[in-house]
């Protein structure tokens, strides 16, 4: 039987890239992945296209060594000699590298160019592949919007986004499916567009559970510098249910969090967003007090809020959320059945978007009621 065969299509594979994080369950995972959901190989890496090779660059010897096609551009990571498709799966991980930054803090990384370059082959193949597609679509929300369509209208299975919406929560929620929410309050840390994502998926993985018939963000709105102190001064988000994410995510942080509230010596990134049904969830960027995502919840059915955090693992473990992802990529691949849906990526996309544009704005609401997933025929 012949092995079911993987393109990797990335922008950078440099040491604990997210190409190197992903990729080395399948050649080299460590021994504790399969504790946190890497069931082994069962599929294979068969070639490879790097956008950008560095001095840092760790593919042309990996490939060299495990027997991948490395190769010049993406239709020959794609196609066989003969131009017949010789995958069976394609993995695009945009994530990475020497890309500029605009001026409201995006990187403007080529993953339309690249998903432009894949569907350029799968178009010419009666073959409909599946295609796993690491963070958000674009930095551009209308390319967003043509590459979330052209994925669709094709019917090629795929999913993608964030490792980190897909980790276990510690202490368990319990059951949220269903449960009307008044309102969530989530911390984030670290760089601000690409953990701002991490954040926005997180969010979510939480609030996709809540009964609403009104799906979609009507509005974003974002503080930073002395304006988000003057935004938690007016209580634009309770503050009770910060305080409760930061114990869920660390018990040891809560201390910090006092001080750093106390001090007002830095300021936090705010994000508030209101969605059509009423819900409102802000996103609080807590540098240097907490590095976990958590989160609280208020119900309308419950008196007491419900308060979580995301178990992502450290480079100690060489970052064991992703050997979760690499094993639920693989059994996509190999049933098609996708662990979220891809509606999810879409909004997340969008909405990490704007609210870099409400950073250049503060205090300013950008209402936009496109921030909705569309429907294909």
């Amino acid at each position: 039987m012949n092995p079911f065969r993987i393109a990797v299509i990335t922008t950078a594979f440099t040491p604990m890239s997210h190409s190197d994080v992903i990729v080395r369950r399948w050649l080299d995972p460590l021994p504790t992945d399969h504790e946190f959901g890497w069931p082994g190989a069962r599929t294979e890496i068969a070639s490879m296209y790097v956008m950008e090779r560095g001095e840092k660059d760790l593919s042309r010897e990996i490939c060299k060594a495990r027997g991948i096609r490395d190769c010049e551009t993406v239709e020959s990571a794609l196609v066989s000699d003969t131009g017949e498709l010789a995958v069976d799966a394609v993995m695009i991980i945009g994530e990475h590298g020497d890309f500029p930054e605009n001026a409201l803090g995006q990187k403007l990384y080529p993953r339309k160019e690249l998903l432009d370059a894949v569907l350029a082959v799968l178009d010419r193949s009666p073959r409909k592949i599946p295609l796993f597609f690491d963070k958000h679509l674009s930095w551009n929300v209308e390319w967003a919007k043509e590459m979330y369509a052209a994925l669709e209208t094709r019917g090629i299975p795929w999913f993608g986004g964030s490792s980190i919406s897909l980790c276990p929560m510690l202490p368990d929620p319990g059951n949220l499916r269903g449960v009307p929410m008044q309102e969530v309050v989530l911390t984030t840390f670290g760089p601000l567009e690409p953990y701002l994502f991490h954040a926005l998926e997180a969010l979510e993985a939480v609030v996709d559970q809540r009964s609403s018939t009104r799906p979609g963000i009507d509005s974003v709105t974002a503080w930073r510098g002395e304006a988000s102190w003057a935004a938690m001064d007016s209580r634009v988000f309770s503050m009770d249910l910060l305080e409760a994410a930061v114990a869920a995510g660390s018990i040891d942080a809560v201390a910090g969090f006092e001080r750093w509230r106390k001090a007002r010596e830095d300021s936090a990134e705010i994000f508030l967003i209101r969605y059509k049904d009423g819900l409102q969830a802000t996103i609080v960027n807590l540098q240097g007090v907490l590095r976990k995502w958590a989160f609280a919840c208020r119900m309308e059915d419950r008196e007491q809020s419900v308060a979580s955090a995301f178990m992502a693992g450290g480079a100690d473990m060489g970052f064991p959320h992703f050997a979760r992802l690499a094993g639920l990529i693989q059994e996509f691949f190999l049933s098609e059945k996708r662990p979220v849906p891809p509606s999810r990526l879409y909004l997340t996309t969008i909405a990490c978007a704007f609210c870099m544009q409400a950073l250049a704005k503060p205090g300013t609401p950008l209402d936009h009621s496109e921030i909705v997933v569309p429907t294909f025929e």
